[in-house]
């Protein structure tokens, strides 16, 4: 008698769970027709990340503007400096020395390096290119993925 129970036990155990799996496979959405027929949702986050894409490629452009702009201007306040310190602008008695300048014109080339790279890798052609491959159905490559910030409500 007790192995009739535990078997009824058994069988109504898993005709339970076959019905409710049998259950769960017809309530399941169409994946099918969820990728043909993209809804608003997607189509928005679609046009948000475009969006944030251009603000990222705009950001990184105007970033390399001011390093090269910082690198431009360091070179002739370094020079003044240079000036200065060598006794060619009177300001007292130095000795001379070439560390201002040195100093700032090197600083200067990396400012002018960094803004050039960020220039060249965040350039309007590559922006268009991403933006058109990524229109086409083609993910963003991986090293602007991970940069890219959406917004909420743009």
């Amino acid at each position: 008698m007790l192995h009739s129970v535990s078997m009824r036990c058994f069988l109504f155990v898993a005709l339970f769970l076959a019905g409710s799996c049998a259950a769960q496979a017809q309530t399941a959405p169409d994946t099918a027709r969820l990728a043909v027929a993209p809804g608003p949702l997607a189509l928005q986050a679609h046009a948000d990340t475009a969006q944030a894409v251009h603000r990222l490629f705009k950001k990184q452009r105007a970033t390399g503007g001011y390093f090269v702009l910082g690198g431009a201007l360091l070179v002739p306040v370094s020079f003044i400096f240079w000036l200065v310190s060598n006794g060619v602008v009177p300001s007292g008695t130095h000795a001379p020395n070439d560390t201002p300048f040195t100093v700032g014109a090197s600083t200067a080339a990396v400012a002018v390096a960094v803004g050039t790279v960020k220039f060249a890798s965040f350039g309007r052609g590559r922006e268009k290119a991403i933006l058109a491959a990524y229109e086409q159905g083609k993910p963003l490559p991986p090293e602007i993925r991970q940069k890219v910030v959406v917004k909420k409500g743009d």
